[in-house]
């Protein structure tokens, strides 16, 4: 969509600085008329929400509750069937435990094994019988804090989207309005996201028990004012 901005003007027209300059509109070609309009607005073209488009989470949300809602009922069905291996190695030691009581009293392979058949207990859990939707109210709960992290990158998207539409023709252009005060203003705001970008785009971010990997994301967001930084060296190396 499009919004209005105020124009560029030079201080003390103006009070436009590195944070606010968009390079995309406010790069502007002079205007043939002698005396500029102080107060006018431009035309810029933006975007919101460049993080829900932009930032892709993988695995997928669903694909997380699906794997761990596997293992859950694996695990349920292990403790339901434990008469399968309450015989093997490594569970002999707890089963011999309920064989034999304080008065040696001894029970059977069938008696030991009902003894410890965990389903008719696990009936009586509320946290068992509520696990599917406990899992689920969990699992959205992790998206959500993962969503929440993901707008805070949002300003540094939204540079990385101008920076790409950056109209450098105008920049060698005879006529660029303001040029000295709009490329200082500009070469400034470059160096600022050059140096920022790699400051609040970590590689790994951990939310709760969650770890992002923001590797590849990093990589490709810091390519832009990296991309700026050269490019504007090459056309007008006195303003960076």
């Amino acid at each position: 969509h499009s919004e209005n901005i105020d124009g560029f003007e030079p201080y003390p027209l103006g009070d436009i600085n590195e944070n606010t300059f968009d390079p995309t509109c406010l790069l502007e070609k002079r205007s043939d008329l002698i005396v500029t309009r102080i107060g006018r607005t431009v035309k810029c073209q933006a975007v919101d929400n460049l993080w829900e488009s932009w930032l892709y989470v993988r695995p997928k949300i669903d694909d997380v509750f699906d794997a761990l809602s596997e293992c859950v009922e694996k695990m349920v069905d292990a403790l339901k069937n434990y008469h399968r291996h309450h015989k093997t190695s490594y569970m002999i030691q707890y089963s011999n435990i309920v064989a034999e009581t304080e008065q040696n009293e001894t029970f059977s392979e069938k008696e030991v094994s009902d003894l410890l058949d965990c389903e008719d207990i696990l009936q009586d859990v509320p946290e068992f019988l509520t696990r599917n939707s406990s899992l689920e109210n969990h699992v959205k709960s992790i998206r959500k804090n993962i969503d929440s992290y993901l707008k805070l990158l949002e300003p540094f998207l939204q540079r990385y989207w101008q920076y790409s539409r950056i109209p450098w023709g105008i920049i060698r252009a005879d006529t660029l309005k303001s040029p000295l005060e709009a490329l200082t203003v500009f070469g400034k705001q470059i160096m600022k996201y050059k140096e920022e970008f790699p400051l609040k785009i970590p590689f790994n971010a951990e939310i709760g028990y969650t770890k992002l990997n923001l590797t590849k994301a990093r990589e490709k967001f810091l390519s832009a004012p990296v991309h700026a930084h050269k490019k504007m060296d090459e056309i007008m190396p006195m303003y960076i």
